[in-house]
């Protein structure tokens, strides 16, 4: 087996013609960037990711994941490709527009999409393909989420109108991590910190500068700092 030649999302080897260049942000998302952009950091070599995974996370949760992502950047002028992509699938699918549309309602003034317990489950899987991606690129380790470390996403960031609960914890999360500065570009961008004195890491994840979400990788030697 070659030097690291093993998948960052189930940590097996990649043997000859098993591989497949995974982009860790769903292509129809990183088409709103031009092809003077360099994204190499926002890609997994094929040594290093299963076409099998691949496709296995394209096809089950990736859409979902970039409908939600689209009801926050619709509008937005970095986003117009991905807009109307999405836009024209819609058109093309009216039966799928209408249980969109059924699903979003106005409070306050501000229209709110509400997420299927499927959608909540898509959005968690490609958010922890992503940080295991770039987990992997950083350190050229598996990031093992089933015995070393659990995920924690806070989605409480796409409340901060309403809760003010949400606000402060926004407010201390951006306390530990403002003084590192993002990865990335217009589309997506990244920053992470690691604890001073353990092992777990903090990460931001920021979609067209409008759509973060915080996580916590919280280490099984940390567990204690987190109870």
């Amino acid at each position: 087996m070659q030097k690291n030649s093993i998948c960052y999302w189930c940590g097996k080897e990649v043997k000859i013609g098993e591989g497949n260049r995974e982009h860790l942000i769903p292509s129809t998302i990183l088409q709103d960037l031009d092809g003077t952009v360099d994204i190499s950091n926002l890609i997994v070599q094929k040594d290093n990711a299963h076409k099998k995974c691949n496709t296995y996370l394209s096809d089950n949760y990736e859409h979902d994941f970039c409908q939600m992502i689209f009801m926050y950047g619709f509008g937005d002028k970095k986003a117009t490709k991905h807009n109307l992509a999405k836009v024209k699938n819609l058109e093309n699918k009216k039966l799928y527009l209408k249980n969109q549309f059924d699903r979003m309602k106005k409070s306050d003034g501000r229209t709110t999409y509400q997420p299927t317990v499927d959608e909540d489950n898509s959005f968690n899987q490609v958010v922890r393909k992503i940080l295991k991606g770039l987990y992997f690129k950083n350190n050229l380790k598996f990031l093992d989420l089933e015995s070393t470390y659990r995920l924690e996403i806070d989605r409480d960031t796409q409340n901060l109108e309403k809760s003010e609960s949400a606000k402060q914890k926004v407010i201390k999360f951006l306390h530990f991590i403002n003084d590192i500065v993002f990865i990335g570009n217009k589309v997506f961008k990244y920053r992470y910190k690691q604890a001073v004195d353990g092992k777990s890491i903090i990460w931001e994840l920021c979609f067209y500068n409008r759509f973060p979400i915080h996580c916590y990788l919280i280490h099984k030697d940390d567990e204690y700092a987190f109870k």
